[in-house]
């Protein structure tokens, strides 16, 4: 069965692109001059750092079956597939950030004469870390993560693939040492990727907990997007092998993603909270003055809400309570992205306006152009996976 990309879903996208753009420019015009460079710059950080660790989480996830050899979401294969055609933008957008847009966003280690003691700009602590930060080392792992993730994706893809147009069992095998090579690669570039591109924003902190906060939101929102896209494929018929007990299992691993992503932030901000070590407290003390709103209130999209709904088993099996929950843990998490990066770039100079919801709405059309093309270019039902029987009779 072959999924056909309609008129109406081509449109909606269309729309969101084009009204994303317009909004975006309308915000950029009418906005407060006041650090309105920055504030272009983070919010383009925002949301490609957003949807690119959606489509990134795709191919751990990928990665993650394969390894466990597991046979339940060989029915919802294609999904996490056609997710992960799209990190392959965000990761040039990110050069291009970093290239063009890096003095804004990352000032404060690339201000010229920051590590020279002879300079006015001399600054120690950032010193101290210049032979890990510093624009040559910091490009170079850049291209590296980029290549390696998208690479990967590549093959699984491929491999994919081939084993639909072959009963051979050598590409399941393949998939699955590519799996192996991977996650230990996934394991340490995803932590210094966030090292690099969003806790080096605030230059003078650090938290050896972060790459692991970083990490379960790019699990909790890449579920719920994945769970979305479940969704509308049963909806319209395409997935006819899938039941209520896979939706049980997404739905269990979104409540279980955000428990864990809670359980992060909780010990990262109570460890420094009780420690009161006046380097890394200044950290949370800009978002408690200036961004106590969404940096709180976030909270109830990101736990509070999978929390209270998704404890009861017929609500993981409901794909209305499932959905609901789905877009409220979207929108919690780029909240929570959007926390990470506004202190350090635009201080209390923060808005939500026209600007944020146009790039938002950009990213979004853009996503699901990209997904929805790649699901129509494939069969939405794998044909000689080694656990297609266990999948479809999957029970729990």
């Amino acid at each position: 069965m072959n999924y056909t990309y309609s008129k109406q879903g081509q449109t909606i996208s269309y729309a969101l692109i084009a009204g994303g753009v317009l909004a975006a420019i309308i915000g950029y015009m009418t906005a407060d001059t006041e650090r309105l460079t920055e504030r272009l710059w983070a919010n383009l950080l925002l949301d490609n750092f957003y949807f690119l660790g959606i489509s990134l989480f795709s191919i751990f996830f990928i990665a993650l079956q394969y390894a466990a050899q597991s046979g339940w979401w060989v029915s919802v294969k294609r999904v996490a597939e056609a997710m992960s055609t799209f990190l392959i933008i965000p990761g040039i957008i990110m050069v291009f950030i970093f290239l063009v847009g890096g003095h804004h966003l990352y000032h404060h280690w690339l201000e010229e004469g920051v590590t020279d003691p002879a300079s006015a700009n001399y600054d120690k602590v950032i010193a101290g870390k210049s032979a890990y930060l510093n624009m040559p080392f910091f490009l170079i792992r850049m291209l590296i993560y980029i290549a390696g993730w998208v690479g990967a994706g590549y093959l699984f893809r491929k491999y994919s693939k081939l084993e639909d147009e072959s009963s051979d069992v050598l590409y399941y095998r393949k998939s699955f040492k590519t799996a192996v090579i991977f996650l230990p690669f996934f394991a340490v570039t995803s932590v210094t990727a966030a090292w690099d591109w969003l806790m080096s924003i605030d230059t003078h902190w650090y938290s050896t907990m972060y790459g692991w906060y970083i990490f379960g939101g790019m699990w909790a929102s890449g579920t719920a997007m994945m769970l979305l896209f479940s969704i509308h494929l049963k909806n319209k018929g395409y997935f006819p092998g899938v039941n209520d007990n896979h939706f049980h299992e997404l739905g269990r691993m979104l409540f279980a993603t955000s428990f864990l992503w809670t359980y992060l932030w909780f010990c990262q901000f109570m460890l420094i909270w009780y420690s009161n070590i006046p380097e890394e407290v200044t950290y949370y003390q800009a978002r408690f003055h200036a961004y106590n709103v969404p940096f709180f209130g976030m909270l109830l999209f990101n736990f509070a809400a999978p929390m209270l709904v998704l404890m009861a088993r017929d609500s993981k099996r409901s794909m209305g309570y499932t959905a609901t929950i789905a877009v409220m843990v979207l929108i919690g998490h780029w909240v929570n992205t959007f926390c990470l990066i506004m202190p350090g770039t635009v201080g209390d100079k923060w808005h939500m306006g026209l600007l944020e919801l146009g790039l938002y709405l950009l990213y979004l059309g853009i996503f699901l152009f990209v997904v929805r093309k790649a699901l129509e270019k494939r069969r939405v039902i794998v044909a000689h996976d080694p656990y297609l029987v266990e999948s479809e009779h999957f029970h729990m």
